[in-house]
């Protein structure tokens, strides 16, 4: 909260040396031109260290317990719809949430667009990002991906995406 301004919600725990820590990694990964992919707190800190904000506490999202499952629906256009969908892009899916923070549209980060939309009691949440300019890879989603409860098998297609962008952009490096 201290990066966007606000002081932290009763139920935050901040980690500062962490923060900090992610913070540095970042800003390499942005300076090096790296492909980065953000998941659940990696969305939430792409999104603040771009110059956005968070929501800081959701009520009624207890993530000490099991996640609940909820509708992410997709831009058709994005990156991600793209790579989840087999010949044609997957515009809707059920995911996992394990999170107590969110960002709401307006909350986005300049540079950024939501791709991902999920529609809480309390107002649309941004679930999915991606990079506004299409030659940045940089993806970013609130679920995660890694634990399959309440997962769309087509969400393995997303590690080989990252993976392979990493790969592309390795062999660009090599013949600089």
């Amino acid at each position: 909260p201290g990066l966007y301004g606000e002081e932290p919600h009763r139920t935050a725990q901040t980690e500062v040396v962490r923060d900090d820590l992610e913070l540095e990694a970042w800003q390499a990964a942005r300076r090096q031109g790296v492909p980065v992919l953000g998941v659940c707190r990696g969305f939430q800190a792409i999104n603040v260290f771009s110059g956005g904000t968070l929501v800081q506490h959701l009520e009624g999202h207890d993530t000490s317990h099991q996640p609940a499952a909820h509708p992410l629906h997709l831009d058709p256009g994005s990156r991600l719809a793209a790579i989840l969908g087999d010949a044609d892009p997957m515009i809707s899916t059920e995911v996992n949430s394990y999170h107590h923070q969110a960002v709401r549209p307006e909350d986005l980060a300049p540079g950024l667009v939501a791709t991902g939309l999920a529609p809480p009691h309390a107002g649309e949440l941004v679930e999915a990002l991606e990079a506004a300019a299409p030659t940045d890879w940089l993806l970013g989603v609130q679920c995660h991906p890694e634990r399959p409860e309440f997962m769309a098998p087509e969400f393995d297609r997303l590690w080989r995406a990252f993976v392979d962008a990493a790969r592309v952009r390795s062999g660009r490096r090599r013949r600089s």
